[in-house]
C-alpha cells in the first residue's frame, strides 16, 4: 500500500472517530437533561431561600455542640487550672499574662462578632464578661440553622457553680465549619432573648481559621451516655431552676407524688444533701412508638424515669412505684408471694429514704396505724428519730404465718457501715400491688 493511501485511510478514520465523538456527546447531554428533568440537578444542595430554624435532632451533634460551649466557658474562667502552675518557690500561682488568657478567649470567638463589636485582645474584658470560679454550663434547648453552608446553632443553657448554686441563664451562638472541623462563639448579651422559639437564626458563612482551641471533637454518644447526661442536667435543674423541674415531671405523676408545689418544695428541701450527692449506677433504656425511656438508678438506688420524644424534650418521673407501668405490673405479677413481700418491703425503704412520708404510710396496716401514728406527722418523727437519712435493707431470714410474712432484717446507715439495727417485719399482700405492713416500734 502506498502513502497516498494510507493518508486518505487516516483521515476518514479520523472523520468517523469526530463524528462518533460528537454523537455520544450529544447522547450524553440529552440523558443529563432527562436525569436532571426526572430528579432535579444534583448540584443544586443548597436552597438558601429555604433556610429554616429548627430544634436540633441529632444527640451527637447536640452534645458536640455543648462541648463547644463548656469549651468557651472554660476559657471565660481566669482562675483556670491551666493558667496556673508551680513557680520556681514551689507556690502555686498564675503562669500566663492577662494578655494570654484574653487571647485565648478571643481566639473562640467568630471573626464577624469580634469586627462588628470592635473587640480586640486588647479591650476584650470590655466586652466580654470573664469570671473568676469554676463554672459548669447546664444544657436546656438548641436550634439549628438548615440550609446553610456553615452549621450554625442557637443554645440555650445556664451556669452554676461546683456547689450547684445558679449564677444565670445564658444563650450562644455556636458556629461550626465541618470543612476543617473548628468552631466559633458568638455569646448574646443578657436578657436580650426571652424565649428561644421566637428567634430566627441569621446564617454566618464566614471561613473559620484554625487555631489551637477551637478544633471540634465529635461527642462519642451511646445509652449510657444519654442517661448520665439526662441525670446530671436534671440533677442541676433541681438544685438551681426547681419551678422548672417541677414543669419537666410527667403531669399525672406530679399529681399523685405531691399535689402541688408546695409539696415538692418539700421533697428538694428534705432530700437536698441526696440530690447533691447523686450520680449514676445503673441504667436501662426502653424504646416506644412515641418516644424513648431512659431508666436511671442513682448510687442510693433512687429512680428516675425520663420518657423523651425529642432531644431535652421530657417528662420525669422519681419513682416506679407512683405511677406503675405495664412493665413494672408485668414483672410484679411474674413474682412468687414471698418476692412480691420482700420486694414491697424494700419500696417502703426506698420510700423512708426519699422521704417520701405520705406513701409509705399509707402502706401502715390500719390497726398498727391507729395504735402508733394517729397521723402523718407523728409517723414521720418517728421515721427521723429511728431511722437513718440513708437507711439499706438486708432480710437475714423470714418466714409466713398464714398470709403474713415476717421478715427479720438490719437496717444499715448507707453512710456508715458500723451502724446498724435489727428490726422486724410484718408484711401482707393486698388487691393488685397493694400491700400493708407493720414493723417493732
Amino acid at each position: 500500500m502506498n502513502v497516498k493511501k494510507i493518508i486518505v485511510i487516516g483521515i476518514i478514520i479520523f472523520i468517523i472517530l469526530i463524528v462518533g465523538i460528537s454523537i455520544l456527546i450529544k447522547y450524553l447531554d440529552h440523558k443529563s437533561e432527562k436525569i436532571a428533568e426526572e430528579t432535579g440537578d444534583p448540584g443544586i444542595v443548597i436552597d438558601y431561600d429555604s433556610q429554616t430554624t429548627q430544634k436540633v435532632t441529632d444527640f451527637v451533634n447536640f452534645y458536640t455542640v455543648v462541648d463547644c460551649v463548656d469549651a468557651y466557658i472554660d476559657r471565660l474562667n481566669i482562675r483556670n487550672s491551666s493558667y496556673y502552675g508551680m513557680d520556681e518557690n514551689n507556690n502555686y500561682s498564675l503562669r500566663v499574662s492577662d494578655e494570654d488568657i484574653n487571647k485565648n478567649i478571643y481566639d473562640l470567638l467568630s471573626k464577624e462578632y469580634t469586627e462588628n463589636n470592635g473587640i480586640t485582645v486588647e479591650n476584650l474584658r470590655e466586652h466580654i464578661e470573664v469570671m473568676e470560679q469554676d463554672t459548669v454550663f447546664v444544657p436546656l434547648q438548641m436550634r439549628e440553622l438548615v440550609n446553610s453552608v456553615k452549621d450554625r446553632y442557637l443554645v440555650q443553657g445556664f451556669l452554676t457553680d461546683i456547689n450547684s448554686n445558679f449564677i444565670k441563664e445564658i444563650y450562644v451562638y455556636v458556629n461550626w465549619d465541618v470543612s476543617n472541623n473548628t468552631f466559633s462563639i458568638e455569646p448574646i448579651p443578657d436578657g436580650t432573648i426571652k424565649n428561644i422559639d421566637e428567634i430566627q437564626i441569621v446564617n454566618n458563612n464566614e471561613a473559620i481559621e484554625k487555631n489551637a482551641l477551637n478544633t471540634v471533637t465529635e461527642a462519642k454518644v451511646n445509652y449510657e451516655y444519654l442517661c448520665k447526661k439526662h441525670l446530671e442536667n436534671y440533677k442541676k435543674i433541681l438544685l438551681c431552676l426547681p419551678e422548672l423541674a417541677y414543669e419537666y415531671l410527667d403531669d399525672e405523676y406530679k399529681q399523685e407524688r405531691f399535689g402541688s408545689y408546695e409539696k415538692f418544695q418539700e421533697y428538694l428541701t428534705d432530700n437536698h444533701n441526696a440530690i447533691f450527692g447523686l450520680s449514676m449506677a445503673r441504667y436501662n433504656v426502653n424504646t416506644y412508638e412515641d418516644y424513648r425511656q431512659y431508666v436511671c438508678v442513682d448510687n442510693r438506688g433512687n429512680y428516675y424515669l425520663f420518657n423523651e420524644t425529642d432531644i431535652m424534650d421530657y417528662k420525669v418521673q422519681l419513682d416506679t412505684y407512683t405511677i406503675k407501668s405495664e412493665e413494672y405490673l408485668k414483672a410484679y405479677n411474674d413474682l412468687t408471694q414471698s418476692q412480691k413481700t420482700s420486694f414491697n418491703l424494700s419500696t417502703f425503704i426506698q420510700m423512708i429514704n426519699t422521704k417520701d412520708y405520705t406513701h409509705a404510710y399509707k402502706t401502715l396496716s390500719e390497726g398498727f396505724r391507729n395504735n402508733y401514728f394517729p397521723d402523718e406527722e407523728s409517723f414521720k418523727n418517728y421515721i427521723k428519730d429511728n431511722f437513718y437519712d440513708y437507711n439499706v435493707l438486708e432480710i437475714t431470714s423470714s418466714k409466713n404465718e398464714g398470709n403474713i410474712f415476717i421478715f427479720n432484717c438490719l437496717i444499715k446507715n448507707g453512710k456508715n457501715d458500723a451502724e446498724n439495727k435489727t428490726m422486724n417485719f410484718n408484711v401482707l399482700l393486698g388487691e393488685g400491688t397493694d400491700f400493708t405492713l407493720s414493723f417493732n416500734v
